[in-house]
């Protein structure tokens, strides 16, 4: 399941160049910010869908991932498809509030949680045992 929710993902992400020129081109239509809606909207609901996969099995997480990391986590890939979904409406009364939403909300992800700014969280790589 995994397999194909990151094969979907990836194939979403190489068609977001392609998606971008278009809404470049064809800026004043409705069609075009439509189109890289849902395209940046389905690439945010498989982020999601992955993380809800993996963290579900406890065996696909690493040792420091908690409950409430899980959460924060989970509500934080789950903003944003909500949001661009959201969006995708708005673009019958302004295409150029739809353009603004998305401008910022592409920077979210880069923008470091509260988990990320506790002291004393590190992630450390994980350390392999030798059978021998």
């Amino acid at each position: 399941m995994l397999l194909w929710l990151n094969i979907l993902f990836f194939l979403l992400v190489s068609l977001l160049p392609f998606s971008t020129s278009v809404l470049s081109a064809f800026r004043q239509t409705q069609v075009a910010p439509l189109f890289f809606g849902a395209n940046l909207t389905s690439i945010g609901w498989l982020l999601y869908l992955q993380w809800a996969y993996a963290s579900a099995q406890p065996e696909m997480t690493a040792g420091f991932v908690t409950p409430a990391y899980r959460t924060l986590v989970r509500s934080r890939f789950l903003m944003i498809p909500i949001v661009a979904t959201l969006t995708m409406l708005v673009r019958f009364w302004s295409t150029e509030i739809l353009l603004a939403v998305y401008a910022v909300l592409l920077p979210w992800y880069m923008i470091p949680s509260q988990f990320d700014q506790q002291p004393g969280h590190s992630v450390t790589p994980a350390t392999h045992v030798s059978d021998g």
